[in-house]
């Protein structure tokens, strides 16, 4: 069975993608060659923001030299890494995903470019000029190019996990502060509590703080930092073990990289991006109030693709499973999201079909017994 793409998961200044180069591009001849196509997927390597210390030089240097030694690829190591350098790989990422977006077919010759200037030719592609340039050199107009890689949506797209996070916070902080949150010493909070001990701390390492909001509304959502909130009105419907199944599928929308998308898509059609570009401090550092709450509606209002909305019900299941929970509040949640509608509840507009959600999970209830 020939399989529908060819995916390569690298950063363009990751030295031992260099190294490969070679043995890739003999790959994506075979695949084009059988009609597959090759598809990059970039970033993660590096996110510095202060100038590289010698002894860091030094080090890195030492991992460039094994992998020429492995490889036999070349390294210009004499005007390597001058003094000065912030080893930040995101504008060359970003380069890639705007090419992708530009044309497609002008991602590859750029990646060799890229690669090719900071290895070989001694030059910092973590700059926009040397970037533009080399896109042109791929087939890109200069004009086209710099629009888009200035755009709201390639910055949204190469966030880093922690500057997602941080937005999390900032925008968690901010609905907090907006919201009626159940007393300490509440029924509410007494619930959720026990429910808290029985789901856990964290989710894929990252630590969870547990909150309800009074409102009649029927709700729930988690951000990639951890922040899960629960609406009174879900508590008033469903009992422990239901939300503890609703609870567990918006923790896999954290655990499963959803949340942090929805980030990336909220904070490239907010008004926030302005602010942020502009102070130069990271995506987070000049947004207002006002700026933080819209972001936060803009998550909560999140729409999910029918098939995230089935991972997350997988992962609850199994999460719960793993806690020893039982598993039929799991679909007893979705017949009574089912009987309201939709029509009640924002939170599941945009999760569609909870009757037949209700039935996968009781066919893998069965399943187990």
């Amino acid at each position: 069975m020939r399989p529908d793409r060819l995916l390569y998961v690298m950063d363009p200044m990751c030295s031992w993608c260099w190294g490969f180069a070679p043995v890739v591009q003999a790959l994506a001849e075979q695949a084009a060659a059988a009609g597959v196509p090759l598809q990059l997927v970039v970033g993660g390597l590096r996110r510095e923001r202060a100038a590289m210390e010698p002894s860091a030089r030094v080090r890195i240097l030492s991992h460039w030299q094994a992998v020429n030694a492995s490889t036999g690829q070349l390294f210009n190591f004499q005007d390597a890494l001058p003094e000065g350098f912030v080893y930040d790989t995101e504008p060359a990422c970003r380069a890639l995903v705007t090419a992708r977006q530009l044309d497609e077919q002008s991602v590859w010759p750029l990646l060799q470019l890229i690669q090719q200037a900071f290895y070989t030719e001694g030059r910092d592609v973590t700059h926009a000029k040397v970037l533009v340039e080399l896109a042109e050199r791929a087939g890109i107009p200069r004009i086209e190019f710099v629009a888009a890689f200035d755009s709201q949506a390639m910055q949204a797209a190469t966030l880093s996990d922690a500057e997602v996070k941080a937005m999390a916070d900032e925008a968690c902080v901010q609905m907090d502060a907006e919201a009626p949150i159940a007393p300490a010493g509440s029924e509410y909070s007494q619930r959720l509590e026990k429910i808290a001990a029985n789901l856990g701390s964290q989710v894929n390492g990252t630590p969870v703080n547990y909150k309800v909001y009074l409102t009649d509304e029927v709700n729930a959502w988690a951000m990639a930092n951890g922040c899960v909130r629960v609406y009174s009105g879900l508590m008033d419907l469903m009992n422990d073990n239901e939300v503890e199944g609703v609870l567990g599928h918006e923790m896999g929308h954290v655990a499963l990289g959803h949340t942090k998308k929805a980030m990336q898509a909220a904070y490239a059609t907010s008004v926030a991006r302005g602010a942020a570009a502009s102070s130069g401090n990271g995506a987070v550092a000049a947004l207002s109030a006002s700026q933080l709450g819209d972001l936060g509606e803009a998550l909560v209002n999140a729409q999910f693709s029918q098939s995230q909305e089935s991972d997350a019900d997988d992962f609850s299941f199994d999460l719960l499973k793993k806690r020893g929970i039982p598993l039929q509040g799991l679909a007893s949640a979705f017949d009574k999201l089912a009987q309201l509608g939709g029509g009640d509840s924002s939170m599941f507009d945009s999760h569609p079909g909870s009757a037949d959600r209700a039935a996968h999970i009781r066919q893998r209830i069965a399943a187990e017994q």
